[in-house]
């Protein structure tokens, strides 16, 4: 209600990031982060029925501040007059989002770029110990299969391993899917009181017309998560030192890998 009560104001900051489609909102326990390229470029909390966020202050660093370096006199730093350096809100989300670019790697600029193209539930998500990248919808005999991702950049050494071994990655996902199995219901239910909020966060619907259809349905988590390896050309995917390596994910992972040259 606190989140609406923002939105309806016009020109307001809430507005502003609910209707920038470059960054991913995630609604996770009595707090919301707001995500791009994997960065939280936000996170609000309700306090007294007023909306409080936080901020790392790396992102409030203007584009426009300067960057030659700073003249060290004796051990001291000359900073000079530093107030036009940060942001003073985050009304500028423009602004944050160039701050947030040099901390995101290939991997969380690819899942950036997977966000803007499917109906994503939610990212970043923090399970008993595991952390996964994201979770999709997706329709299954009328019901609305929640499926959860691992998303590896083809030059991650998680997925390859020397001769009679398996790749990293195979054990990861092998925990992913423990944990999925051991708390199905309750994720379950958390995920239904997720669809449940985004469907009455104004303007979310119109960010993700396809999800919020699909927020109506009976939900389901799927227990066996799913490999996405992407970032490579065709010389990569067909070469012989990758071959051996693609071909153990295959046979451990059956159906539930992938292989996209761009994410």
């Amino acid at each position: 209600d606190a989140l609406n009560r923002e939105y309806d104001k016009e020109d307001g900051w809430w507005r502003a990031f609910v209707c920038d489609k470059d960054v991913f909102i995630a609604i996770r326990e009595n707090y919301v982060n707001v995500y791009y390229r994997g960065c939280s470029l936000l996170r609000l909390e309700l306090k007294d029925d007023t909306v409080v966020g936080k901020v790392h202050y790396k992102y409030l660093l203007r584009p426009s501040a300067p960057k030659e370096y700073v003249k060290v006199e004796n051990g001291v730093a000359t900073l000079g007059d530093t107030t036009n350096w940060f942001l003073t809100g985050v009304r500028d989300i423009d602004s944050l989002k160039i701050a947030a670019r040099p901390y995101a790697g290939d991997e969380k600029a690819g899942v950036h770029n997977i966000l803007l193209s499917k109906p994503i539930l939610d990212v970043e998500i923090a399970l008993a110990s595991v952390r996964l990248d994201f979770a999709a919808l997706r329709y299954s005999s009328e019901v609305v299969d929640v499926v959860f991702f691992e998303a590896k950049h083809f030059k991650n050494n998680e997925l390859r391993a020397s001769d009679g071994k398996l790749p990293p990655v195979v054990r990861q996902m092998k925990r992913y899917e423990n944990r999925l199995r051991e708390h199905r219901r309750a994720i379950e239910e958390s995920y239904r009181r997720v669809c449940c909020n985004l469907r009455h966060l104004k303007g979310v619907d119109k960010r993700h017309p396809e999800r919020h259809t699909m927020l109506n349905g009976s939900l389901r988590v799927e227990e066996k998560p799913e490999l996405i390896v992407f970032g490579f050309d065709g010389d990569q995917k067909d070469g012989k030192h990758w071959k051996p390596h693609r071909k153990k994910l295959e046979e451990q992972l059956g159906g539930r890998v992938r292989f996209k040259g761009a994410a």
